[in-house]
């Protein structure tokens, strides 16, 4: 690695940015997307609309998950008028955006979003924002007391998925080139190659938050263990402790569950069909014509921990869990997933 400036870049280049020239990088993309990264917000860290560099939070984790900006929270995707005829329009976006300072879990979540949105069909708005996102990525050399996705092999480092990939070596980052189009960047805004003590010390600083991570689940046999014990005693217990208030759902960067409806004004000549998340852990979710099929919380507790651990696979071939952990820190009942599938497997960790 040559410590001069180069004239054409490639994918899988390693290119140096200073910390004091974050803006560079931020004035770049900023031209022709909207930026999206962490903020600190009321004491939490979000994700949220930035203009400037100043305004990144590195964080640890965050509260929410980038993944509102593109599997939207509440969205309308048909609107229509009843005048000379019925006239419909769906809702497409149009501007690009970068999802800035995204960890490994969280882009690993988003491609297995990719998977669940592309999989029985392909959903039109979900990929149209896909098509015009551009992900920069951030290693994780700091780890949070509820992650664990070295268990899950989504981190701390991540290896694919990213346009550019920052990893924090202090006063300046390495960053990874991923894509033609991070590509185009890095050479517009011309940055000198890595060093060779550069590539070393970003495996240190990885390597140590690997083994800073205390929170371990054995994913050993794991699917088969969770389907063979779907009667296990332990299910009516946590389900006990549950309140059923979905905010494991809410946080979790793959959960992907939604509902449908139509609504139309007093005139009853305009009507807006709308999205919007739905959660396994609702008692409605699971109401149908002549009843529900999961009327009590531990069964829904089970769908959730099954689902993320076990039936992803047959449906996707990857866990739905990323190790990211907020559905443990958020949870108002202190309910842990990796204690759940402990008690399951029998008490071995």
């Amino acid at each position: 690695m040559a410590n001069q400036l180069v004239g054409k870049r490639k994918v899988g280049d390693t290119v140096l940015l200073k910390k004091k020239d974050m803006h560079r990088l931020v004035e770049a993309l900023a031209d022709e997307h909207n930026i999206f990264g962490p903020v600190r917000k009321d004491g939490q860290v979000v994700f949220s609309r930035i203009a400037q560099a100043t305004e990144l939070d590195y964080y640890v984790n965050s509260m929410m998950s980038p993944k509102k900006y593109l599997h939207r929270p509440r969205e309308i995707i048909l609107s229509g008028h009843i005048g000379d005829g019925f006239l419909a329009e769906e809702s497409i976006p149009d501007r690009k955006q970068v999802l800035m300072a995204v960890k490994p879990c969280d882009v690993h979540a988003i491609l297995y979003l990719d998977k669940v949105f592309n999989h029985d069909f392909q959903d039109p708005y979900y990929n149209a924002r896909r098509e015009k996102t551009f992900i920069v990525g951030l290693n994780c050399t700091e780890v949070g007391e509820n992650c664990f996705c070295s268990s899950m092999d989504t981190g701390p480092e991540l290896k694919e998925g990213y346009d550019l990939l920052l990893t924090n070596l202090g006063d300046r980052y390495t960053v990874d080139v991923g894509s033609e189009a991070g590509v185009e960047i890095v050479e517009r805004i011309g940055l000198e190659d890595a060093q060779i003590s550069d590539a070393m010390l970003k495996l240190r600083k990885i390597r140590v938050a690997r083994e800073q991570m205390s929170k371990r689940l054995n994913t050993k046999d794991l699917p088969q263990i969770l389907r063979a014990n779907l009667g296990h005693i332990y299910w009516p217990q946590v389900g006990e402790e549950c309140l059923g208030c979905a905010n494991c759902v809410m946080v979790c960067p793959t959960c992907y569950c939604y509902n449908v409806v139509d609504q139309v004004d007093m005139s009853l000549k305009n009507v807006e069909r709308i999205r919007s998340w739905d959660s396994c852990q609702v008692l409605d979710f699971a109401a149908v014509s002549g009843g529900n099929f999961r009327k009590e919380q531990a069964t829904r507790m089970k769908q959730f921990v099954c689902h993320k651990l076990s039936y992803s696979l047959d449906q996707y071939g990857l866990f739905g869990c990323v190790g990211g952990g907020r559905c443990i820190t958020w949870c108002p009942a202190e309910i842990d997933i990796t204690k759940v599938a402990q008690e399951i497997r029998g008490g071995e960790s």
